[in-house]
């Protein structure tokens, strides 16, 4: 059995198997005064350039078939671009007297603030996204490193990545699974393991200290689950059940340009087309095809269904939408109560008694 569990959630469908590489955590930025406000001021102004950059050469490396990574990083790419994130921290780096740094960090959190508050799921979300620019940044303003991984089948373990950082690395022929502490099946990072078919998990909370650098992990990416230090018989069936989820994708790439419900290798007679000559309500007609894998041979059940006698006119009778609308009609009358009749003689006897009266 397993040493320890670590639970998230899928964020790149897949299971990878091989030893843990972690990467701590990212620290906090220093809070300092600014001594030179325009100083920080180009310090900030050369990082937004700085990680631009970065973002552009990883995104020229995926172009044709890959446009859908390009794409999330162009959708990266707009956030440096925001003129508040820029005058908002130029702003506290002048009239506060904040240190770049920590004018970068509370500028991105206020930006990301109204996004935690929101009542839809995808928005809070997509907060994550804003928070990936502001440690970008420090890490640039840090003068940090790139993340590079050893060589060999490894195991990413870190609290996140920017998709800057993961488009680089996803790429790497040695990565077997990604473990990420916070981010979601929607963020910028899941989405670009889903695109290079790296299996992940997200949001697997605390991941870095129950993991031990070398130790061996199975990133479950279908179940959200990392087995830590798996015994021979789990990372067996791992690697089997990788396997098959493999040769399964591998199919429906194949079949992608199959007629639907067709099973394989033989397309089945369509039947003919119904033509009511009035116009129709809106109907719901589904078919079921089973194609087990010892089914494939064998005729289905659509080719066995026998053509019954078919009456235009009653269906058109019977399902027409003027039809429809008479009926509904007639239920809505009845389901009204009626109303009681006045007495009309009454009413004018009283009038009449009451004018005589006045003369």
């Amino acid at each position: 059995m397993s040493r320890d569990t670590a639970l998230g959630l899928p964020g790149s469908l897949g299971v990878g198997v091989g030893p843990a590489f972690l990467v701590p955590r990212p620290g906090r930025a220093i809070r300092r005064r600014a001594a030179d406000p325009e100083r920080e001021v180009a310090r900030l102004e050369g990082a937004i350039t700085e990680a631009r950059q970065e973002i552009e050469r990883a995104r020229s490396a995926f172009v044709g078939d890959e446009s859908e990574i390009a794409l999330v990083l162009d959708a990266q790419l707009l956030l440096y671009s925001d003129r508040m994130l820029a005058e908002w921290t130029a702003k506290a780096i002048r009239e506060e007297g904040l240190g770049v740094e920590w004018a970068v960090e509370r500028t991105v959190g206020r930006l990301g603030e109204p996004l935690r508050q929101s009542s839809a799921r995808y928005l809070r979300e997509r907060a994550e996204d804003i928070d990936h620019v502001g440690r970008h940044l420090l890490r640039q303003l840090r003068g940090d490193a790139e993340l590079e991984l050893p060589e060999g089948d490894v195991v990413l373990v870190a609290a996140d990545l920017s998709p800057a950082e993961a488009a680089r690395i996803f790429a790497a022929p040695g990565l077997r699974g990604v473990v990420l502490e916070s981010g979601s099946a929607t963020s910028h990072t899941a989405l670009l393991a889903r695109a290079l078919e790296v299996p992940a998990v997200v949001g697997a909370r605390g991941a870095l200290d129950r993991v031990i650098s070398g130790e061996a992990l199975v990133v479950d990416g279908l179940r959200g689950r990392v087995l830590i230090a798996p015994d021979p018989e789990e990372r067996a069936e791992a690697e089997a059940r990788g396997g098959r989820y493999r040769a399964f994708a591998q199919g429906l790439l194949e079949r992608r340009t199959e007629p639907a419900g067709a099973p394989r290798g033989r397309l089945e007679p369509r039947k003919a087309k119904v033509e009511p000559g009035a116009k129709m309500r809106l109907l719901h007609w589904s078919r079921l095809v089973l194609d087990g894998e010892d089914e494939r041979d064998r005729r289905s059940l659509w080719w066995d269904l026998a053509e019954v006698a078919f009456d235009v006119g009653e269906f058109e009778a019977r399902f027409c939408q003027k039809v429809a609308a008479r009926a509904a009609k007639e239920e809505d009358v009845e389901a009204k109560p009626a109303k009681p009749k006045v007495e009309l003689t009454k009413a004018l006897d009283a009038k009449r008694s009451n004018a005589v009266g006045i003369l």
